[in-house]
């Protein structure tokens, strides 16, 4: 037996080995007792110290020691050695927790000859803190020494069964012997009807489970108990019908266990509830079985009501309902659903039910009557027609005469070839393509179509992008310009700042031009058929439906310059088209070489009374020529230019003739004065002064005033 200080404390991995306290260990796995400083060191503190003692075999073989109260330690064999190392700490280490601070080199065996070499052949033969040497020829030098005793490793648990009841023990591990050392744990398994009442000899206690150290070889006696059982009647009490299911379903049931009841009362009749042993009115009920218990479930038949539903009113509609059925038993509930015809409305439930939903829900607790009322909807006519210069047309959603109240029609302009939708007028407004309008009352609605007025010229200008950036860390608006040169001859243009007019008529100036493109202010030169990019660059919010872009091309003085209108037309990616372009006509380009600058100044005298006279004429063709009808023509008296200019600015709309006729006598033309404030317009607002549509003058008020107020026309 272990000296009486032997301790049961677990320590080195696994917690393989029993630390005795007095400088010994003993290995769970082999039952053997090591010590654990090497022969030369000494034990205190807890720990190994001082220097190992060389020795040969001969005085290894011969070494008596006494240490921690025992005489009986033997040299280990190299078996015993390398067990240690086989589950050390890493491969080939020994467990420095069991033994600590090492010392370094060989240590010796008892194992020696053919055995030994066979060993040294499948181990290496130095070992890290630890290492065997066997001994079958003679060794040089002198080695370490580490004893080991066997002390009692064999024990055993006997376990009986006792009491009256049925169960089972399982040990946890080392079904056929328990080694000294070890600890085993015991777990009791009661059968179906019995219960674990407790442990007695070497256990003690009433837990399913115990753990015994095994010092010694132990009796235990698990104690099984039969378990009372009793009988459950269950019965059905009352008008109605239904069953009872149970669980778990059994004739008997052990004391303590408990059991589930659920009632399922047939379609026409209720649960009422449980009666005797259970309480309640709840479907499920649990019982406790410590006796013998009878348990009712009551159910009664339940009363049956009709429903009647009518439908009132001046409209029409019908009435669904939910369950479908002739009668409904108590507390049931049922919804109805009203459905009115088209052109008519529901106005609300009457009689048992209120209130204008089209669903209700009612319940069935007695005979119940309800009314529906529909009426009919008043309806309204829709007019659309298009106005404009341009044409289209209006499709509808719904092309009937008249609408009822509330209902929705869509409508949806579109443009014919060569026009293009500017916005919806009348009773509803808006510049999208589609509306849609709620039939509340009549409504007028007009679709303005604009003529698309594009000239013919050598210089075209075409939208290719347009999208929101950043340029200089600002959020901004870019749109990516091509410019052909579709004529037949090199020329150079210019591009003044653009201007982007709002819907409101708020105008910005382009803010730059986008790098790596052409700068058109500085202007660039397109032979016959090729083109140039521009990018321009407006820093703000944009692109809103009905904005647009004015562009203007300048062209060497004998040229024409031009004039492109983009409109933004909506979109996600808020698409432009061009509405509008047009040119202002220059003087022809004078030959330097046959007309000398005072022979044209001549000519372009001649040309001028030229086409005064042609004015002349065309006038006087007009006077009456009887006598008695003759009158002199009512013409405006003789002006300046400013005061001609001046009298513009009042106008809205004037005759073609009407300017003609005041700037006759100052030998100018129409065309060109009209060209001149339009250039100076654009240069300054982004928008033209004047427009000319077939025979009249429309005057833009606000854009002359700005050109008179700051530009030089004269």
């Amino acid at each position: 037996m272990y000296p009486p200080n032997v301790t049961t404390k677990r320590i080195g991995i696994d917690n393989r080995f029993i630390d005795h306290g007095d400088g010994t260990v003993t290995d769970t796995r082999t039952g053997l007792m090591w010590m654990r400083p090497a022969i030369g060191q000494i034990w205190e503190n807890g720990t190994c110290h001082g220097k190992a003692e060389k020795l040969n075999i001969v005085s290894a073989k011969a070494l008596h020691i006494r240490f921690a109260n025992t005489d009986d330690w033997r040299l280990p064999t190299i078996f015993e050695l390398l067990e240690l190392l086989k589950h050390g700490e890493g491969p080939l280490k020994i467990d420095v927790a069991a033994f600590p601070n090492p010392a370094p080199g060989y240590y010796w065996s008892s194992t020696l000859g053919t055995e030994a070499e066979t060993q040294y052949r499948n181990w290496p033969k130095i070992i890290t803190n630890i290492g065997t040497r066997g001994h079958g020829n003679p060794v040089s030098g002198m080695e370490n020494l580490r004893l080991v005793r066997r002390n009692i490793t064999e024990t055993s648990i006997n376990i009986e069964l006792i009491g009256n009841g049925n169960g089972d023990v399982i040990k946890s591990r080392y079904a056929d012997e328990e080694i000294f050392g070890r600890t085993v744990t015991l777990t009791a398994h009661p059968k179906e009807g019995s219960i674990f009442k407790g442990w007695s000899g070497a256990a003690t206690g009433h837990a399913t489970t115990c753990t015994l150290t095994m010092d010694s070889t132990k009796m235990v006696l698990a104690e099984f108990v039969q378990l009372e059982s009793f009988a459950l009647q269950v019965n059905v009490t009352g008008t109605g019908t239904g069953n009872v299911s149970r669980s778990p379903k059994a004739e008997t049931y052990f004391a303590g266990s408990t059991v589930t009841l659920t009632a399922h009362p047939t379609k026409d009749c209720k649960f009422l509830g449980w009666r005797g042993a259970a309480s309640g009115a709840d479907l499920t009920c649990t019982i406790t079985m410590d006796s013998a218990k009878t348990v009712l479930a009551e159910f009664v038949q339940l009363e049956s009501f009709a429903l009647q539903v009518n439908v009132t009113g001046t409209g029409t509609g019908n009435v669904s309902r939910s369950p479908k059925v002739e009668t409904y038993f108590a507390g049931s509930t049922v919804t109805l659903t009203a459905h009115p015809t088209k052109g008519h409305e529901f106005l609300g439930w009457r009689g048992a039910a209120s209130g204008p939903d089209l669903t209700c829900t009612i319940t069935m607790d007695s005979a119940k009557t309800v009314s529906a009322e529909f009426v009919p909807l008043d309806s309204f006519e829709l007019e659309t027609t298009t106005i404009g210069t341009g044409s289209g047309r209006i499709k509808r959603s719904d092309n009937a005469l008249a609408h009822f109240a509330g209902s929705t029609v869509t409508l949806t302009a579109q443009a014919d070839e060569g026009s293009i939708f500017s916005g919806w007028q009348g009773d509803y407004s808006g510049l999208d393509d589609v509306c849609t309008v709620t039939m509340i009352s009549d409504i007028s609605v007009s679709a303005d179509f604009e003529k698309l007025t594009i000239a013919d010229t050598e210089i075209s200008v075409e939208i290719t992008s347009v999208k929101r950036d950043y340029v200089k860390n600002q959020e901004a608006n870019i749109f990516r310009l091509t410019i052909r040169n579709n004529g037949r001859e090199q020329t150079r243009i210019k591009i003044p700042l653009t201007n982007y007019v709002r819907q409101t008529g708020l105008a910005s100036e382009q803010s730059s031009w986008l790098a790596g493109l052409v700068n058109g202010t500085k202007g660039v030169t397109l032979t016959a058929g090729s083109f140039c990019e521009v990018g321009l660059v407006y820093v703000g919010s944009f692109f809103e439906t009905g904005d647009r872009l004015h562009v203007t091309i300048v062209q060497p003085k004998s040229l024409a310059d031009i004039y492109f209108v983009f409109k933004c037309t909506g979109g996600v990616d808020r698409n432009f088209v061009l509405v509008n372009s047009n040119f202002s006509r220059k003087s022809d380009p004078v030959d330097v070489v046959s007309n000398p600058p005072a022979i044209a100044k001549i000519l372009n005298r001649i040309e001028s009374l030229e086409a005064s006279l042609a004015e002349v004429l065309r006038r006087l063709d007009g006077l009456p020529h009887a006598a008695s009808t003759f009158s002199t023509p009512q013409t405006p008296p003789a002006q300046s230019l400013p005061e001609v200019l001046n009298w513009l600015a009042s106008q809205e709309r004037i005759d073609v003739s009407d300017l003609r006729d005041r700037l006759l006598p100052l030998d100018l033309l129409t065309s060109a004065v009209i060209n001149q404030l339009n250039e100076l317009a654009l240069d300054l607002t982004g928008e033209m002064a004047l427009e000319e549509i077939g025979n009249e003058i429309v005057v833009v008020r606000a854009v002359l005033d700005e050109v008179l107020a700051n530009g030089d026309p004269v």
